[in-house]
Order: C-alpha cells, then sequence, then structure tokens
C-alpha cells in the first residue's frame, strides 16, 4: 500500500472516508500546501469522493485555513458561541474572503456543542475557527 493509503479511514458506519494529518509537518505551511503534491491530493480527492471537506485549525493564530481556502467550492466558517470576542468575526471574515475566488459562498455557521474543546484540545476559548 501507498503511504496515502496507510492515511486513509473508512468509517465503520457510513460510506465516510477520512485522511487524517500525521502531526506536526517540518516544513513551512506555505510550501506543504502550496506544492503540487498538495494539489494532487486534492485533485484525486475529487475525482474519487461526492464531497471533498478540508478541516482547518482555527482562522488567526494558524495559517493553514489561508491556504486551503481557495480548494474549497464553499468556506464554511465555524464560530463558537458566546466564547469569542465579537470584534474578531470581522477579521476572521476579511482573512477568509481575501483568499477566496468569485465563484465560492461564504458560510458562517454559529456553534453551541459544549464538548467541543474536550474533542478537539486545540481550539482555545478566543480562536474564531
Amino acid at each position: 500500500s501507498t503511504p496515502a493509503e496507510k492515511l486513509l479511514t473508512q468509517d465503520p458506519i457510513s460510506a465516510t472516508s477520512l485522511i487524517t494529518g500525521r502531526g506536526r509537518a517540518f516544513q513551512e505551511t506555505d510550501q506543504l500546501l502550496g506544492s503540487d503534491t498538495f494539489r494532487g491530493l486534492i485533485r484525486a480527492g475529487r475525482e474519487a469522493f461526492d464531497i471533498v471537506i478540508l478541516d482547518t485549525p482555527p482562522v488567526g493564530p494558524v495559517v493553514a485555513a489561508r491556504y486551503l481556502v481557495p480548494y474549497g467550492d464553499v468556506v464554511a466558517l465555524v464560530v463558537r458561541f458566546a466564547t469569542f470576542s465579537q470584534s474578531d468575526l470581522p477579521s476572521a471574515t476579511q482573512t477568509l474572503t481575501e483568499n477566496m475566488g468569485p465563484d465560492q459562498a461564504l458560510l458562517t455557521v454559529l456553534n453551541h456543542e459544549p464538548e467541543t474543546r474536550r474533542r478537539y484540545p486545540y481550539y482555545k476559548d478566543d480562536y474564531v475557527g
């Protein structure tokens, strides 16, 4: 099997497949996400699956979302209810829209999932993601 096949996980209940990251990369984000290899991975995903979702760390403290936005048809900005300053939302929205193409749509989702912090420990109270 190839290295990519080793990262592909099949959900036993649904037809969902998942490719997970393997931890911290030793390359700069722009080099990694702007590479021909990554573009090929996205192309292969679009050919093999009906829907491709790219989940990123929060917008702001981490730059990954800026590099992944151009790959999406729809960009979803998920904000956690009552855990961030309202002044952070315009900044996060601007960061995303500056990197979006003219045919992309921005969807803002208000999340009030009380267990997000426990399941996703890299999310901090002051992050918008």
